[in-house]
């Protein structure tokens, strides 16, 4: 990426938690950026695409996190650990950065969202994917996660309900703790 790019996506994340998504204009993240529109454009096609990007960017820095996950030795902390660099960052975005993920990746047929038809984003199918999986085994191996279920669908279905949630956490406009809510849904999936 160029020095451009990284600036529109660094100020968009500014603009974006100071005064929310929609109450941002590429017009305002041009002129803080200190560009112009065309030079907006050659690079994005629309402001939905830099959310898409600051998404994928987020995903992209979990594989900072892997040795100081891998190191951490109860793998229910682990597990926690993993999801703290994936959600934190969205959190901090804001419900209205949330919101307007949200709306454009339904109006782009959920290309990012859903775990099991993610076309982009290589999280799904990479590194986060292997290590919580990994994770996961040891720790029923361990008898920590005590579910009969697989490794496989006990990732799934507590990424589907994290996503869940960030979706109904963006929708309504930060109603709830979302990170209280995570580990809530992770207690119940694991543990229960």
């Amino acid at each position: 990426m160029t020095d451009t790019v990284d600036r529109i996506i660094k100020v968009s994340e500014n603009l974006f938690k100071i005064k929310g998504y929609d109450a941002c204009s590429v017009i305002e993240i041009c002129k803080e950026a200190k560009i112009s529109r065309g030079v907006f454009y050659y690079h994005f096609q629309s402001k939905e695409e830099v959310v898409y990007e600051i998404f994928e960017r987020t995903y992209k820095r979990v594989n900072d996190y892997f040795p100081e996950i891998i190191s951490i030795e109860n793998e229910e902390e682990q597990l926690l650990k993993l999801m703290e660099p994936t959600l934190y960052p969205l959190i901090n975005l804001g419900p209205a950065f949330a919101k307007a993920f949200v709306v454009a990746d339904i109006s782009n047929g959920l290309k990012e969202l859903s775990p099991t038809h993610s076309q982009n984003f290589s999280y799904y199918s990479s590194m986060f994917m292997k290590v919580a999986k990994n994770i996961i085994e040891k720790g029923q191996r361990k008898g920590i996660f005590k579910s009969a279920f697989s490794a496989d669908e006990l990732l799934l279905t507590f990424l589907n309900a994290v996503g869940n949630s960030y979706i109904d956490w963006g929708c309504h406009n930060g109603e709830f703790d979302l990170k209280e809510r995570m580990h809530l849904y992770f207690k119940v999936i694991f543990f229960a």
